[in-house]
């Protein structure tokens, strides 16, 4: 394959979304593109500003936060799309304010706010927040 047809390949998964730096390099790998070549096309995108990591981070985090998501979840998924920690960290961080009213909006919405003394209850509760990738403690705020 040429190097013009990884970058209009590259160019066209960033048209349909965002991607991370090493999920495009994956996606080129596994159509058989050189990797020297993928390693040009990539730079290239960087250069022109079409792909970022920060800009994926943001939006990746924005998306799953409005479709509920706690910051477990979230760290975890981009951690698996190759994005560094300290990058998750500053883009978790801003929204530090929100994951509490989240859960509570989760459980509310889920639960209708019936919080109950009866440990199967708690136990279920607690189990559908922690899938949702919210730490104990907070959810432990918001079942109490």
């Amino acid at each position: 394959m040429n190097k013009q047809s990884a970058w209009m390949c590259a160019q066209g998964m960033l048209a349909r979304r965002e991607h991370s730096l090493f999920e495009l390099k994956q996606k080129l790998i596994k159509k058989d593109y050189d990797i020297a070549e993928i390693d040009l096309v990539l730079v290239r995108l960087q250069e022109k500003g079409w792909q970022s990591d920060e800009k994926f981070c943001e939006i990746y985090i924005r998306s799953k936060v409005n479709n509920g998501q706690g910051p477990v979840k979230i760290c975890y998924d981009l951690k698996q799309k190759g994005i560094s920690s300290e990058l998750i960290y500053r883009y978790i961080e801003s929204y530090d304010d929100d994951w509490l009213n989240l859960c509570q909006e989760l459980f509310q919405k889920k639960f209708k706010g019936q919080k109950s003394k009866e440990l199967k209850v708690l136990a279920q509760q607690m189990r559908f927040l922690s899938s949702r990738g919210f730490p104990t403690n907070i959810i432990q705020r918001v079942i109490r």
